[in-house]
């Protein structure tokens, strides 16, 4: 089972470039190993459920180069938890408008 889905805000807790702790958009599941997006190659060999995800910043790459975007292994993301879907608080206030009808 994986840790994020597409859509999902998550904490990255593990790099090999010191982006530990940094909040991401998790973006699009990639798959195993090493996939092409627009031509250039995102991943790491033998790495298992890629994510191509989005910082809200620069952070340094592995490469040493400061990047916006790229590929992490699902094992080193965690969702951001704590503020409900759109669609709970809709359900929500719909349940307490129904009861205060009744």
């Amino acid at each position: 089972m994986l840790n994020v889905k597409a859509g999902n805000l998550a904490i990255q807790i593990k790099s090999v470039a010191g982006n530990e702790g940094i909040i991401v958009e998790v973006v699009k599941f990639l798959g195993d190993g090493i996939q092409y997006i627009n031509g250039q190659p995102w991943g790491y060999y033998g790495a298992e459920n890629l994510w191509y995800i989005r910082n809200t910043r620069p952070v340094k790459s592995r490469l040493g180069k400061m990047v916006i975007d790229g590929a992490v292994p699902d094992a080193w993301l965690r969702p951001v938890s704590g503020l409900p879907d759109v669609d709970e608080e809709e359900t929500e206030r719909d349940n307490e408008k129904e009861k205060e009808n009744v």
